[in-house]
């Protein structure tokens, strides 16, 4: 599976990038913010886009709201810090497919981007 990953902490974006690899995804594309991230999700048309909530310019809701709105077809996972209830809502309003927390485990992480890939939505149970 071919993965764009959003996300602007450099450090975290390494180790998950790492993780993914380590799952047997391919991280296609890379960006560390919202702006690039959009350019990044057009020009690979990944089979899948991970993307944070707290960009630095164009919030990950924006990201996921612009990028669904040109490219349905490509899942989004949000992989966040934030397990608000009105964070949650407003990223599935704009369209995002599954909605994960940073603390997951890298094992469970590469089950939810597959059963997300195959159509099924998940939101963490932490959340709310």
């Amino acid at each position: 599976m071919r993965i764009v990953l959003v996300e602007d902490h450099t450090l975290t974006r390494i180790g998950l990038k790492l993780t993914l690899r380590q799952e047997g995804f391919n991280v296609v594309g890379e960006a560390a913010n919202g702006r690039q991230g959009l350019v990044a999700i057009e020009r690979y048309r990944p089979d899948l886009a991970i993307i944070d909530i707290g960009l630095p310019d164009i919030d990950g809701v924006e990201v996921t709201r612009l990028s669904k709105a040109k490219f349905p077809h490509i899942p989004v996972v949000i992989l966040t810090l934030q397990d608000m209830d009105e964070t949650v809502k407003a990223a599935f309003a704009a369209g995002a497919d599954s909605y994960c927390l940073k603390d997951i485990a890298g094992a469970m992480l590469a089950q939810v981007l597959r059963l997300t890939a195959a159509g099924t939505r998940w939101v963490d149970p932490a959340c709310g």
